[in-house]
């Protein structure tokens, strides 16, 4: 259940670390403090009811990625940034009007979306809950592991990249904080035992 005004950073990876990131370039406004940030730019949230994700590339002008309008809840989740371009999970729930859980890349020198997929069940469906971690890639490629079935006991492995989007893994003995990158290849624990899949 998401609360309204809800700011939830789950599964961050450690690829894009605040900890490396640059200081005195910095283009959030001040007393907005970077939710992930890279040597290239960082990602903030602002507006009224922290309903905006707003970033930008270090000495460029800043964007706004993406903002909630409507809901009685929502949420920004896993954010992260590499390279030129960020990605984040935006969750909203309504009683009343939409529900969806969606995995956003931007391009952060243009602000344009390049991806907006559905964190689980196709593409084009409304998603199925917050992310248990999420990686990217400079080029947009991006792989997630979302929470499904009942008391959200069944992990699943998506990518969206060159190749499209696709569930590369489903099941209980996944471990959900396990996904990790390296190069183009992604790795997570099943079971106990480490799986790969290469981005494209």
């Amino acid at each position: 259940m998401l609360l309204a005004g809800t700011l939830a950073f789950g599964g961050l990876a450690t690829q894009q670390s605040l900890a490396g990131a640059p200081t005195q370039s910095a283009c959030a406004p001040k007393g907005r403090g970077a939710v992930a940030a890279d040597r290239y730019g960082q990602l903030w949230v602002q507006g009224a009811d922290q309903t905006e994700m707003w970033g930008c590339l270090y000495g460029h002008r800043p964007h706004d990625l993406y903002r909630f309008v409507g809901g009685s809840g929502w949420a920004f989740t896993s954010p992260l940034v590499s390279g030129q371009v960020a990605a984040f999970e935006a969750a909203l729930s309504d009683s009343d009007g939409p529900n969806y859980d969606i995995v956003v890349v931007v391009n952060l020198a243009t602000g344009r979306q390049i991806k907006r997929v559905a964190d689980g069940d196709g593409p084009g469906g409304d998603g199925i809950g917050q992310l248990e971690s999420m990686v990217l890639k400079p080029d947009g490629a991006v792989a997630w592991i979302a929470p499904t079935g009942y008391m959200n006991s069944v992990n699943q492995v998506y990518v969206d990249d060159a190749a499209g989007y696709r569930m590369l893994a489903s099941g209980t003995s996944i471990a959900g904080g396990s996904l990790a990158l390296a190069g183009s290849t992604i790795y997570w624990l099943q079971g106990g035992v480490a799986q790969s899949a290469r981005l494209q």
